[in-house]
């Protein structure tokens, strides 16, 4: 079986076959397989860290969606790490046809689908913002990646 392989700083544009990946494994730790709809090349599968299934999940990406997915390496001073970017390139179907009572349309200055990087460096609690720290194989060691869900 073919599979995607990520290489750091290139984004790949895909879609799962699967809304749903299967828990694995891996050399490295656990992984999340996923069989693929589309790929660059044709591969069947890819393999990702659970932060980048945990962030489908949170955008909502079902079969037959197609997702941005790019594996950066960051420079914190002098140590390296990786950085998993996901964002949703198919428009969201849930403000296509909302549900009764949901809004039509994000509320104003709501940036819907864009990248929310998951970084090696924890959250800074003066600007409010929150990230998710992960280690340098990409596995998270927190919870917190914000996004919003109507």
């Amino acid at each position: 079986m073919s599979v995607l392989r990520f290489q750091t700083n290139v984004p790949v544009e895909v879609a799962l076959a699967y809304s749903d990946g299967k828990e694995i494994e891996g050399q490295y730790g656990p992984q999340v397989m996923f069989s693929l709809a589309e790929s660059p090349n044709g591969e069947k599968t890819m393999y990702v860290p659970p932060i980048v299934a945990e962030r489908f999940r949170e955008l909502h990406i079902d079969k037959g969606q197609r997702v941005r997915v790019c594996k950066d390496e960051v420079k914190n001073g002098n140590r390296r790490g990786i950085q998993w970017d996901v964002s949703r390139i198919d428009p969201d179907p849930r403000w296509e046809h909302p549900a009764p009572g949901q809004p039509a349309a994000p509320p104003p200055g709501m940036v819907v689908g864009a990248a929310v990087p998951v970084r090696n460096a924890g959250s800074d609690p003066s600007n409010g913002q929150s990230t998710t720290p992960v280690n340098g194989n990409g596995h998270a060691t927190a919870n917190g990646v914000p996004y919003w869900d109507p």
